[in-house]
């Protein structure tokens, strides 16, 4: 998730995105499996946050917006 996070150089990408690319097809859509990976590398990654979440797009690496 943090390789695609980088790669996306700013741009916010979203849930689905991450869930479809990141998990396998069988990864239930509406697992909070994403939610809860964004959580875990934050906490592991320190202050300041560097995955934003963008209101109705997704995460991204940076300034929230």
């Amino acid at each position: 998730m943090l390789e695609l996070l980088l790669a996306s150089q700013g741009r916010a990408v979203s849930a689905e995105e991450l869930l479809e690319r990141v998990w396998d097809e069988y990864a239930d859509p509406f697992t909070a499996a994403v939610k809860i990976t964004v959580s875990r590398l934050r906490a592991k990654l320190g202050d300041p946050p560097l995955i934003a979440t963008v209101a109705r797009s997704g995460y991204r690496i940076g300034e929230p917006s």
